[in-house]
């Protein structure tokens, strides 16, 4: 009797399994099922970002960055630029990050080496995984010093190299004093080299660099740094070529914004990175147009039977052209080099 019962409720004990059993698998099958519709309903991706153009370059740091136009449906985590000196930035590259979310993102990547080149992209990252934007190659201005021991930045223009500071030497070359003149009638009378400041405020030399008579600028002792010369119409007429022609090179020649040029410095984006400066003019009744006008010599004369006058090439706060007149020698103006024979 109890056998018997024992194997009745033994019976019950193997059915009620079975049951639980079958309860487990329809679970764990709706379980695995909802996990497969999860997964088939996330369509996220990687998001997708573009690195923006570079126009801004120092000798030790870049302007750079990227924007974030698609989160791939998940949230951007991080944004940033990845720097480098290998063709390929992920091999060697250090990630600067710039901040999370989409839209547009920029700033000044710093401590880098002058006259080195480098590669960058931007890059995101959301949950999905990081993408990267198109690598940029880029080169850091080099840096050159005078006989003063002032030191210029250096920028590689289409095929040629050009100071991207105005000079601003006291002395030639070979150590010789370049005389400063203060008084604008003995200014206007010389035949030989001299400087001034704008409005002899040394101030303005800190910034504007200094002006120069064309005798200055030509003496054989030599006014530009050792390796380089001095331009003439040849080499401004590449540069300005180069830069979008006499109508257009301007703009592509400023320096960009109000802080030192006068508004409305039309059109100035400094794309060549030459960062014109308006350093003003000194004639015989004395200084004007700084901030408005950049006005630099050139080693050509005007002709022979003019042998007073020089041309110069000049880019101006009221216009995005550019030109290249004969003016007199006498005339205080800044003073670009270049570098030759390379």
């Amino acid at each position: 009797m109890s056998k018997t019962c024992n194997s009745n409720k033994s019976k019950k004990y193997f059915r009620m399994s079975r049951i639980e059993n079958s309860t487990f698998f329809l679970s764990l099958m709706l379980f695995l099922f909802a996990i497969t519709a999860c997964e088939k309903a996330d369509n996220s991706t990687i998001p997708a970002v573009i690195t923006l153009g570079i126009t801004e370059i120092g000798t030790d740091k870049v302007l750079c960055g990227g924007h974030v136009n698609n989160d791939g449906g998940k949230s951007i985590t991080e944004r940033g630029v990845l720097i480098g000196k290998s063709e390929n930035p992920s091999l060697d590259g250090t990630m600067i990050p710039m901040g999370a979310g989409m839209g547009l993102f920029n700033q000044w990547v710093e401590n880098l080496d002058p006259g080195t080149n480098y590669h960058l992209c931007a890059y995101a990252v959301n949950e999905t995984g990081t993408a990267y934007g198109e690598v940029k190659a880029i080169k850091t201005r080099g840096i050159i010093t005078d006989i003063d021991g002032n030191s210029y930045s250096v920028v590689d223009i289409g095929n040629q190299t050009w100071m991207g500071e105005n000079l601003k030497t006291s002395k030639y070359r070979n150590g010789n004093p370049i005389p400063q003149v203060l008084n604008d009638e003995d200014w206007h009378n010389l035949e030989s080299g001299a400087f001034c400041y704008y409005d002899n405020n040394p101030s303005n030399g800190l910034i504007y660099g200094k002006l120069y008579n064309w005798y200055a600028m030509m003496d054989e002792r030599g006014i530009c740094p050792e390796g380089w010369e001095q331009p003439d119409n040849n080499d401004w007429m590449e540069l300005i070529d180069f830069a979008g022609g006499l109508q257009n090179a301007g703009a592509s020649l400023k320096q960009k914004g109000f802080d030192l040029w006068e508004p409305p410095n039309v059109d100035a984006r400094n794309s060549t990175g030459f960062t014109a400066l308006p350093g003003g003019v000194r004639i015989r009744d004395g200084f004007f147009s700084i901030k408005q006008v950049a006005n630099f010599w050139s080693a050509t004369e005007y002709d022979e039977h003019a042998n007073w006058q020089a041309y110069l090439s000049s880019v101006g706060y009221n216009h995005s052209g550019a030109y290249v007149v004969p003016v007199g020698k006498n005339y205080g103006q800044s003073v670009r080099c270049i570098k030759k024979g390379e």
